[in-house]
């Protein structure tokens, strides 16, 4: 359980760094645009707003890809085996209750 939160951590951590280094980017690049020409500055913006959406996509995507990757599965050996003293009664209720519940 402490893995699987620590991996979940660490990738909530990266995926942030990565949006900050995204969004600086698309400031930085809108801080290198002309304002005297207007129309170029409304197009260009509006690419930089579509590469931002799509930077954000594939960051969601990696990031439900990543968590199915690395999501800590229990072994199938991590099975618990608990042993209790029955009686033959006993036994036959939980074996037909168990077989009213499968039906």
């Amino acid at each position: 359980m402490k893995v699987a939160t620590g991996v979940r951590s660490l990738l909530l951590w990266i995926f942030i760094l990565l949006f900050i280094v995204v969004t600086d980017t698309l400031i930085y690049l809108s801080t290198l645009l002309d304002f005297k020409d207007a129309p170029q500055l409304i197009f260009v913006f509006s690419f930089y707003l579509l590469a931002y959406l799509a930077a954000l996509i594939l960051m969601v995507a990696a990031w439900q890809f990543l968590h199915k990757l690395l999501a800590v599965k229990p072994l199938p050996a991590q099975k618990i085996k608990l042993t209790y003293d029955l009686t033959f009664e006993e036994h036959e209720k939980i074996k037909a209750f168990l077989s009213e519940i499968r039906n």
